[in-house]
């Protein structure tokens, strides 16, 4: 263990305890033995772990909770009121690959689209709003994989 030697701050000298908290999408702990990750460091930041799983494996109704709870911090009406059926299906059925930050950024984005629309936002204003048709899993979402309604 290395000692912390504390901070300068103008004349005097702090001296405290430092924790570092770190976060990554990656699988550091197989990085490790494939030899892509020094072991070292595994061991100094694995003291106490704490795996999250991401947003779409908390299931669609955790996704709909934390899209409700960030639209209505937005002063936007529920997301029935926002979105027809198809296109809130959608959006609780998304990969969000981005997590909760994608989520807010598509929830900031339909309160403010969806007053200057004047009306529910549908399927084909998605995309304007970060969800982009992946034709992979178009058929998914009652598409084909050319993206054309089944």
């Amino acid at each position: 263990q290395r000692h912390f030697g504390g901070l300068t701050s103008g004349s005097e000298r702090l001296k405290g305890a430092l924790h570092v908290i770190l976060g990554t999408n990656a699988d550091v702990s197989r990085d490790r033995w494939k030899g892509h990750f020094r072991e070292d460091l595994w061991y100094r930041m694995s003291a106490v772990r704490l795996d999250l799983p991401s947003l779409a494996a908390r299931g669609v109704e955790a996704v709909y909770r934390y899209l409700a709870q960030m639209l209505e911090a937005e002063g936007a009406p529920t997301p029935e009121a926002i979105f027809e059926t198809q296109a809130l299906h959608r959006a609780t059925h998304w990969s969000w690959p981005g997590n909760l930050r994608q989520l807010h950024t598509f929830a900031v984005r339909s309160a403010q689209l969806h007053p200057s629309i004047g009306r529910a936002i549908a399927m084909r204003d998605l995309p304007r709003l970060g969800i982009d048709e992946d034709p992979r899993r178009a058929h998914e979402f009652g598409r084909d994989r050319a993206g054309e309604p089944r």
